[in-house]
């Protein structure tokens, strides 16, 4: 059964990871417990580029239901994905607390240790055995990186075509 959810002892670990390289730790540990054959990834634009709200700022929860949705639709059709969603709720209070104390000193910098100490260290995490890349992804840094990890180390590297989370899964 593909993992829905986290379980309690990595929660905890979760809750209490102070960085982001903690907090890769614990997903990395769920990744090696849930897939022990290896599993996708789902990237795509979530705080640089994607969708846009009425402000034109970047919609982070639109850009988020994305790739829940993509994951989901992969896992319909018995493709062992890993949820990266389940780690947003941390990912973010961690990127607060970035933004609080190094944001100030260097103002519009992306948040690279987000990019470098969480996604791009499970990108190159043996559970993963490759990605799935929404339409898109080019227009975000955390995406281009990881594509280009997964490419240096050999790994399946598949662009879904541009609203693959709103088409029906194929029936079998």
């Amino acid at each position: 059964m593909l993992a829905t959810t986290i379980s309690e002892e990595h929660r905890i670990q979760c809750m209490n990871a102070a960085s982001f390289f903690e907090l890769a730790d614990v997903a990395i540990s769920q990744l090696k417990r849930d897939f022990p054959n290896g599993a996708y990834l789902v990237s795509g634009p979530i705080t640089s580029g994607g969708l846009f709200d009425r402000f034109e700022s970047v919609d982070i929860v639109g850009n988020i239901s994305i790739v829940r949705e993509t994951t989901n639709k992969l896992r319909r059709q018995e493709i062992d994905v890993w949820d990266q969603t389940l780690y947003f709720p941390r990912l973010y209070e961690l990127r607060v607390l970035w933004e609080a104390q190094d944001y100030k000193s260097h103002p519009h910098e992306y948040c690279a240790p987000m990019r470098d100490d969480f996604h791009a260290r499970i990108a190159t995490s043996d559970p993963i055995v490759g990605g799935y890349f929404i339409d898109g992804w080019q227009s975000s840094n955390g995406s281009r990186r990881v594509c280009e990890l997964l490419n240096q180390r050999k790994k399946e590297v598949i662009h879904l075509p541009r609203g693959y989370h709103r088409t029906p899964a194929p029936l079998e």
